[in-house]
């Protein structure tokens, strides 16, 4: 057991951009709808990495509304479908995972996704069996950076 291990009880982790490369999955899932659409340079998608739930919704309704299009909620699902397929865990993060259970450590995830997001990356992730716990802004009523996600 390797001794630099042992002296913690607990490793928490955050999910998006840090368990995988969230910008990269909602990037390469709107360059396919996008391509599927045939609209190429349209959408913004340096807006892509702020951190507001509805940034999407919010971009494919402007823009189907701007040019007159159909077929919102289809573009709504095919997208969260193409970003949820995009995901990938980071290089040696299971392996990482794995060796502190495997070593009494405790693997908790904090992030500011609703839990219903959270399931669906977990899962896509092959993560959705590791964590001992999972905190959201549902379990406190409060999101990060809140100290009082941390004390509890």
């Amino acid at each position: 057991m390797n001794s630099f291990v042992c002296r913690y009880e607990a490793v928490l982790f955050d999910m998006d951009n840090t368990l995988h490369n969230l910008y990269a999955a909602r990037f390469a899932a709107a360059e396919a709808l996008c391509a599927y659409k045939g609209v190429f340079g349209d959408l913004l998608f340096s807006l892509m990495n702020k951190d507001t739930p509805t940034l999407i919704p919010d971009m494919l309704s402007a823009y189907h509304a701007e040019n007159r299009l159909d077929g919102l909620a289809e573009s709504l699902h095919l997208y969260e479908a193409l970003e949820t397929a995009c995901i990938r865990p980071y290089e040696k993060l299971c392996s990482l995972t794995r060796t502190l259970k495997e070593n009494g450590i405790k693997v908790g995830l904090v992030s500011n996704a609703d839990s219903a997001s959270t399931k669906i990356r977990l899962k896509a992730l092959g993560l959705e069996d590791v964590f001992d716990i999972i905190v959201n802004p549902e379990t406190f009523g409060v999101k990060k950076p809140n100290p009082e996600v941390f004390r509890r």
